[in-house]
């Protein structure tokens, strides 16, 4: 899909986008949602307008409804911290996995003209991401001792069974504003479908809110 929309782009003139931005990641397990830590991403979109008009300017303009794709680089993960009891003795469990993403996102959506210079638009669609590297840390304390630290790679372990899953998928909405057509500011929220971790972290599931700022060639 992100080569129909190279070539479509070059054919009828559209630009492509990049962008960079962050916010908040996070994941939601069968306990509840975890602890949230801080997001970037950044990369590469290519908007297609599936109607063009030419405007009184002889520019190419678009609006109504269009196809958004492209590549985003992007940190994912989560952090908690567990206390268990056993008789009189009190179990902490604190860790993070922090992964570095790519996705490809694929969004339809409407762009509407609201003045000369300003349009807002309204997307939603589904994403499939590849884990690229990340690292799982942690500590393991009973009555605040700590018994064990521990770091590895959070995509495989010596037993071969991996911490968290390379593959994830999920769906995501954004909208914003489009500046003269070229400056676009972007919020959004992407909730991951993916049991990306073993049991003994809850079964969890990518989320995060993002703001980006975008400029178009």
């Amino acid at each position: 899909m992100v080569l129909f929309s190279v070539s479509a782009a070059a054919q009828i003139g559209n630009r492509y986008e990049v962008f960079a931005g962050g916010g908040m990641a996070n994941a939601k397990s069968d306990a509840g949602m975890m602890n949230a830590i801080p997001h970037f991403q950044a990369g590469i979109k290519f908007r297609v307008s599936l109607r063009q008009g030419w405007g009184q300017t002889g520019m190419l303009q678009y609006e109504g409804l269009y196809l958004n794709t492209g590549l985003t680089l992007l940190n994912k993960g989560y952090e908690w911290k567990i206390n268990k009891y056993g008789g009189y003795t009190k179990q902490t469990f604190d860790g993070s996995i922090k992964a570095l993403y790519l996705d490809f996102p694929l969004h339809f959506g409407y762009l509407l003209k609201v003045s000369d210079k300003v349009s807002v638009f309204a997307e939603g669609g589904g994403y499939v991401g590849l884990g690229l590297t990340g690292k799982l840390k942690g500590t393991i304390a009973y009555d605040g001792r700590v018994l064990e630290e521990y770091s590895n790679n959070c995509f495989s372990t010596d037993d071969g069974d991996p911490t968290v899953h390379r593959s994830e998928y999920g769906v995501g909405i954004a909208g914003g504003v489009d500046i003269n057509s070229n400056i676009t500011i972007t919020l959004g929220h992407d909730w991951g479908f993916t049991k990306f971790g073993n049991e003994f972290f809850l079964s969890p599931q990518h989320r995060k809110i993002y703001l980006t700022v975008g400029y178009r060639f």
